[in-house]
């Protein structure tokens, strides 16, 4: 399971080179998508354990890493032209370009919220990453509350 990890954290750290240079909007999209899909499962495999009597806190630990790296990449994942009209499907919403600096900095406490879920994981105390999991919870609804489609 750590291996597993430590290769997805060095795929997206590997592929911030393909969203810097010369990604179609298709490209970096799928990879923002990639990005917050990872985001997901890294937080339900965390919640999982904590609904263990015994968590496992080496994989809560290396989930919270591949969140922190995920959310620090996913950063970088919103150029021009890679909204709606791009013609992409994406849920992303045409604000995140004309609120752009309030989009990063709740992207800045998406990361904060994700360094603290980690350091929170590596205490091995269950109640310290439930702790650290609801700032994180917090900081996704406050973004998709604004910059994301409906489903």
């Amino acid at each position: 399971m750590a291996s597993r990890t430590l290769i997805i954290a060095g795929a997206l750290i590997a592929s911030l080179g393909s969203a810097l240079y010369a990604a179609t909007p298709a490209q970096t999209i799928a990879e923002r998508q990639d990005g917050f899909k990872t985001i997901g499962r890294s937080m339900k495999a965390v919640r999982d354990e904590l609904a263990k009597p015994a968590p496992n806190y080496t994989v809560m630990q290396n989930n919270a890493r591949t969140l922190r790296i995920a959310a620090q990449h996913n950063a970088w994942l919103f150029p021009r032209r890679t909204g709606p009209a791009s013609g992409v499907k994406t849920g992303a919403l045409p604000i995140i370009w004309t609120q752009f600096s309030d989009f990063r900095a709740k992207f800045v406490s998406l990361t904060n919220a994700a360094r603290d879920l980690e350091t929170a994981a590596g205490s091995n105390n269950a109640g310290n990453v439930r702790t650290a999991l609801a700032p994180l919870g917090a900081s996704c609804k406050a973004c998709h509350d604004v910059y994301r489609k409906k489903d």
